[in-house]
């Protein structure tokens, strides 16, 4: 939070004392907001993606219940969240899965494009190669996405952050958008000039991204890393 006031002071001119008096109350209110969506849409209309949510909306509840600091006394509001944040009904379902598995690929466009889902002949591919390569420095040469020198020049890439960030707003509603039509595969694909750089950090952090937001079952393969080993 203090990194964001940071930022914003540099912007306009921001009364911290204020801002972090009310900061809790905003807070309080997005949680309830979060929680009306994520019950109707799961409980009642069972979407998948909505059901599955619910847990980790628990999870910051609790964490804003450990952390109380709404500045008017709420006892009633208060007892109903110490309800919701210790109904086993909620809490158990972030262990559950749902029926799809996600297969996370990186490779090089120079040997050709991965084989889709043969479920449904789809999925989705993104091309990395708009974005800075590491490959063209040296002490780069020889490593791969999964190495820390790479992970750090990337991730020291404005760019890299914004192409990942869009990549992952799409997926809650292709997510359940599969789930719907009761599909059990979804493919997607990272594919840069030589898929050793780019594609491997950009698949490796959507794989990631994906374990942790949705816990669906992900599998990740890097197809040319295991020729590159081999020095092919």
């Amino acid at each position: 939070l203090e990194s964001y006031l940071e930022a914003l002071s540099g912007v306009v001119k921001v009364d911290r004392k204020r801002f972090l008096k009310h900061f809790h109350g905003y807070v309080l209110l997005r949680v309830m907001q979060t929680f009306g969506a994520y019950g109707f849409r799961g409980l009642f209309q069972r979407r998948p993606h909505f059901l599955k949510s619910i847990p980790f909306a628990v999870r910051n509840l609790q964490t804003l219940l450990d952390n109380w600091q709404v500045e008017v006394p709420l006892p009633e509001l208060t007892r109903v969240f110490e309800r919701i944040a210790g109904a086993e009904q909620f809490t158990d379902q972030a262990g559950s899965q749902l029926p799809l598995t996600v297969l996370v690929e990186s490779f090089s466009y120079k040997r050709g494009l991965p084989a889709y889902s043969e479920e449904h002949g789809g999925g989705f591919v993104f091309d990395c190669r708009l974005l800075p390569n590491p490959g063209r420095f040296e002490k780069y040469v020889d490593q791969t996405g999964q190495d820390p020198e790479v992970i750090d020049f990337l991730e020291n890439c404005e760019e890299v952050h914004l192409f990942l960030q869009r990549v992952f707003d799409l997926m809650p509603h292709v997510i359940e958008n599969y789930g719907e039509k009761g599909y059990t595969e979804l493919h997607v694909a990272f594919g840069c000039t030589g898929g050793q750089h780019r594609s491997v950090y950009c698949a490796e952090r959507f794989a990631e991204f994906l374990r942790q937001r949705f816990g669906v079952q992900v599998k990740l393969r890097h197809r040319e890393l295991k020729n590159l080993r081999r020095g092919k």
